[in-house]
Order: structure tokens, then C-alpha cells, then sequence
């Protein structure tokens, strides 16, 4: 095992070269700092398992504490879990080696003056057992030869970071996660939007198979922010026969997250846009009952009462994080002046409203009164998780928190209209925006007898019955089609989603003429 990644922060070069060569038989790397202006330079760019620090840095000077000033920086770069450390010192004390069990968590506080290369090494390997990295992990990924590089190569916040400290970090993150494992066997998942990595991961421990589980990676702080919102959120709310147990585990740039399914095992469960495609449009309505009905249930019924009047422009900016300034680029990637009065489509009679001047002119603001709720903030296809007999599960709980009681049904009704209707050409899109925009009650969509597009007019009827049935909601279709407005908007930032962004304008378009006057294109 060759797996310790090493800062000594020693000033004597002498005890510099002694302590790597004691740990060079365990260590994947090893860096020396002489100085906290080093040592802090290399936390900032490359990855550590364990560090090796001594109290004083100036020779000679027992009152010198720069050693101690390294480990609290550790604590101001949120390193105290990922960085275990351990005091080499020629100047011990009582009062310093309560500090460092108290205030640091070290695993151990050594004397020079005692020094034993056995006893150093043994305690970085009990540094590294603390993070459950004592063992070798073999790691097979499907279709590659277990290079971890090549799980973010589509992310680019992952590209700027260095690729070999990065890819040791995420070995350790998911050692760390599933403690004990000794291989795994990792496919690749299609992920959502939140710029993330997702994982179907079948552990082995020696020769026995264990439960698969799904493994999010992503930027620490996301994954951070996603594990807050599921403990304050979701962790207490569960419904029945749709529970899901997360483990956290972060590092310096990464943070991963694992979902275990309760009632479920993979890989009987797949994403509900490989549901969609191989179903009927019974069975996936009764997936949505599900959802809706058990899953996400006690989360609906804990509302804000009484309704109040909110700016609807507001409470989805902030909840789908939408930039405005990259939609309306997207818009003019398509060739389009986002300052026009009007825009025409090809093949599509007539001029639609500009949705950027259309909200300008209400000083981007949408007022309605309406009921706030906890909302999973990202229900698109990929976060939906189904088994066979159509029960459902969440992950990614990222942008989770409390928000409008439509977020949710809007979100995953542009997933249905743009990702799984398979749906490109302009003129059908129009006529299937045409029937729904007809509809004058959520409750109640009239689906003409053989349309062509029947089976996904049938899932959004339900979808939208099933919002209707939600405490609060108002069962005319402003407040559901300014929500879908701004949803709709939001898929027009996204890269991935290029190839949509024309019927996705289109559709904002058709929005604001029936805002407008309640005319259908």
C-alpha cells in the first residue's frame, strides 16, 4: 500500500529528509515545507492525507508557535476531517499536547528527543485508518481501466484543477464512503445539472458482493450544501417504501455523497428517463402517484399558510439559481436579438412576444398569491429513480429547500417536454404547446382523440392533475404557466440543452402570449 500523501512542516532540513524516509515505504507522495508561507502555498494546490508538523519553525526557539498557526489555517481551509495530523516537536509540554488533542484532534503528539521511525510510521498508518484508508480499494470502472480522470472529464471546474492531486482525492473520498470495500465496480450515470458526477457502484468486500449503491461527486461545497439541505429538509420528511440513508465524506476540492435505497435494490431501480422510454403512459402515471402521493408527500404537506403574495420572478431565480444574463445569451447564441419587440419562428404563423422585453415591461416581476412549500428543486429525469412495479425514489438534493409548491411539477414537466418527447421538429412542438395551452383548469387537460403526441400529453395531464391536487394551488393556469414561464426560461443557460433552446424559446414565447391575453398560438 502506497497511499499517504504527506506534508512534513519541519524546519531543519535534517528532519525533513529522516521523516520522508520513514514514511516513503506507505507514502503515494510526499512534500516539505519549511516555512507556513510554504506550507500554506501547497495546501492551495495539491491534496494531503496526513501531515506531519512541527510546533516550533525557528530554530533554536522553543516559544515559537507557527506549528500550532498551521493547524488552525487546516481549520480556516475546512481540512480538520481530510488532513490528519501528528506533532513532531523538540519542545513538548503539557499545555501543547492539550492543545493538540483539544483544539486540533492530532493522532499523536511525538518527542524528538524520543524519536522512533517505528512508532512515526506506525502512527501514520493509524492517521490513515481514522480515515478508513488504511486498505487498498481496486477500482474498476465499465468500459476503462479504472483511471478516475475520466469520471469528470465532461466538468470543466474539475479540468482546471490538477488531475493527479485530484484524482488521488477522489480514491480517498470513496474509501472514505464505503469503508472496508476492497474493489468497485463504477458505471457511469447520467447526471442532472448541477455540474456533478454520478456513480452506480457495486462494492465487493474480499469476495462477497454488497448492496450497489449510487455515488454522487461534485465541488465540496455543493455537496456540502445538498447534505444540509437533506438533514434540515428530507431526512425526517420520508415516505413510506421511498426512503434513501445519504453518507457525506469531504475533501479539499471534492465532496461525494452515497445514497442507499431503503426497499430497493439496483439495479431493479432505473432513472425515470429510461422508465419513460420503455413504458406505456399507465405505467408511468402511476410512477407520478408515487412520487407525488409517497415520496415527496409529507414534504408538500408542510406548507406556509396563510398564501401570500409573492413575486414569482424572484422566488425561482433564487430557487433554480437561474442567471439571467445566460439566458438571454442562450437566446442570442440562437441568432436572435434578445431586445426585439417580437420574435418569429420558422414554419410558425405569426409573431410571439420577446419574453425578455415581455417581463421588462412588468419590471421582471410576476405577482401571485401563492403557497410555499418544501420543494426537491431539481425533478428532472435523471433524479427520478423507479423500480419495476412503478415505486419511486430522490437523489440530488442540491437545490432542495423551501419554495414555491409548483416548482417541482413545472421543472419536471420542461424534462418531459424537452429531454423525453424526443421532440425536435419545430412544427409538432408548436402543435403540442397548442394543447396545452388550451387547457383552462390544471385539473383537466382534453387530449384530442388520436393525437399523434398522445402518450406525452397524457403524462403532463397527469402530472398537472397531480399538482392541482396539492394544498393551495389555484386551479386556473396562470399561476402554473407564469411558473412553467420561468422554468422553461431557465433551460435556455444551459449548454447541454442546445440543441432544445429553439422550442424552448418558442414555448417561453407561447407563455407570454396567453399571460398576455390568454390567446393560444
Amino acid at each position: 500500500m502506497a497511499d499517504a500523501h504527506v506534508l512534513v512542516l519541519e524546519d531543519d532540513p535534517m528532519w525533513q529528509r529522516d521523516v520522508s524516509e520513514v514514511l516513503q515505504p506507505i507514502a503515494a507522495s510526499i512534500h516539505t515545507a519549511g516555512a507556513l508561507v510554504e506550507a500554506e502555498s501547497l495546501l492551495q494546490t495539491c491534496y494531503f492525507n496526513v501531515a506531519i508538523v512541527d510546533w516550533s519553525l525557528v530554530l533554536g526557539n522553543a516559544r515559537d508557535d507557527q506549528g500550532a498557526q498551521f493547524m488552525q489555517m487546516l481549520r480556516t481551509y475546512d481540512l480538520t476531517d481530510t488532513v490528519r495530523l501528528i506533532v513532531l516537536s523538540a519542545y513538548p509540554s503539557n499545555e501543547r499536547m492539550r492543545a493538540s488533542f483539544r483544539e486540533f484532534k492530532v493522532v499523536d503528539f511525538l518527542e524528538k528527543r524520543s524519536f522512533d521511525a517505528d512508532v512515526l510510521l506506525q502512527t501514520a498508518l493509524d492517521a490513515l485508518a481514522q480515515n478508513h484508508l488504511d486498505h487498498d480499494l481496486e477500482i474498476e470502472i465499465e468500459g476503462d481501466n479504472g483511471d478516475l480522470r475520466r469520471l469528470w472529464e465532461d466538468f470543466t471546474w474539475a479540468r482546471r484543477e490538477p488531475s493527479e492531486p485530484l484524482a488521488a482525492e477522489l480514491y480517498d473520498l470513496l474509501r472514505r464512503v464505503l469503508p472496508d470495500a476492497t474493489r468497485l465496480f463504477i458505471q457511469k450515470m447520467q447526471a442532472g445539472q448541477s455540474g456533478a458526477g454520478v456513480l452506480r457502484v457495486q462494492p465487493y468486500f474480499d469476495a462477497q458482493a454488497g448492496v450497489p449503491v449510487v455515488v454522487k461527486f461534485g465541488k465540496k461545497d455543493k455537496i456540502r450544501q445538498e447534505h444540509t439541505n437533506f438533514h434540515q429538509h428530507i431526512e425526517n420528511f420520508l415516505g413510506p417504501y421511498a426512503g434513501v440513508q445519504l453518507t457525506c465524506e469531504l475533501g479539499r476540492v471534492l465532496g461525494v455523497i452515497r445514497y442507499q435505497f431503503i426497499g430497493a435494490e439496483l439495479p431493479d431501480v432505473s432513472d425515470f428517463a429510461r422508465f419513460y422510454r420503455r413504458h406505456a403512459a399507465e405505467p408511468i402515471r402511476h410512477a407520478l402517484d408515487n412520487l407525488f402521493s409517497v415520496t415527496c408527500a409529507r414534504w408538500y404537506g408542510n406548507q406556509e399558510m396563510p398564501r401570500q403574495r409573492r413575486d414569482l420572478v424572484e422566488m425561482y431565480t433564487e430557487g433554480l439559481r437561474i442567471d439571467w444574463a445566460e439566458v438571454w445569451r442562450g437566446v442570442q447564441q440562437l441568432g436572435i436579438d434578445p431586445e426585439s419587440a417580437q420574435l418569429t419562428f420558422a414554419g410558425v404563423a405569426g409573431a410571439l412576444p420577446n419574453p425578455k422585453r415581455w417581463l421588462a415591461q412588468r419590471d421582471n416581476r410576476l405577482y401571485f398569491t401563492v403557497v410555499r412549500t418544501v420543494t426537491h428543486g431539481d425533478l428532472n429525469e435523471h433524479n427520478i429513480l423507479v423500480t419495476e412495479d412503478e415505486r419511486t425514489w430522490l437523489i440530488d438534493f442540491y437545490r432542495t429547500g423551501w419554495s414555491h409548491i409548483l416548482r417541482d411539477a413545472v421543472v419536471l414537466e420542461t424534462a418531459i417536454k424537452f429531454n423525453l418527447a424526443e421532440n425536435k421538429d419545430i412544427n409538432v412542438f408548436h402543435d403540442l404547446d397548442a394543447v396545452l395551452l388550451r387547457q383552462t383548469r390544471l385539473d383537466h387537460l382534453r387530449i384530442p382523440t388520436g393525437h399523434a403526441q398522445s402518450k406525452v400529453l397524457t403524462v403532463l395531464a397527469h402530472l398537472r392533475h397531480l399538482a392541482a391536487n396539492l394544498n393551495g394551488v389555484n386551479h386556473n393556469m396562470a399561476e402554473y404557466n407564469a411558473s412553467l414561464l420561468l422554468a422553461t426560461l431557465n433551460l435556455l443557460r444551459f449548454d447541454f440543452m442546445r440543441e432544445h433552446h429553439p422550442l424552448a424559446l418558442l414555448s417561453a414565447a407561447h407563455l407570454c402570449q396567453w399571460l398576455e391575453n390568454g390567446t393560444q398560438p
